[in-house]
């Protein structure tokens, strides 16, 4: 689709939370391989009606038992160079 002129922008959306923080990684790499131009990575919101128990998936709170574990596929993932811009509300550290 890039090479007819129908694709400008190529962007995959990844909600980091704590069932699929073993996947990040993989979403980075699975990003490289299919050429994308930028990812976005946002943390999941307490959305009332998604079902889910927010305080058990928010592992960007640092009371949450997994949230060191986060800090650190994070960092390693910065670390890497990437061919895509890294957007979203996950920030560089926190």
């Amino acid at each position: 689709m890039r090479a007819a002129g129908k694709l400008d922008n190529f962007r995959l959306n990844f909600v980091l939370r704590r069932e699929n923080l073993e996947s990040l990684e993989d979403f980075f790499r699975l990003a490289a391989r299919l050429g994308v131009d930028e990812i976005f990575v946002s943390r999941v919101l307490p959305w009332s009606d998604a079902g889910l128990n927010f305080e058990h998936q928010d592992i960007f709170n640092v009371l949450h038992p997994e949230h060191e574990k986060l800090r650190t596929i994070w960092s390693q993932l910065l670390t890497e160079s990437w061919p895509f811009k890294i957007l979203g509300n996950v920030g560089a550290s926190f």
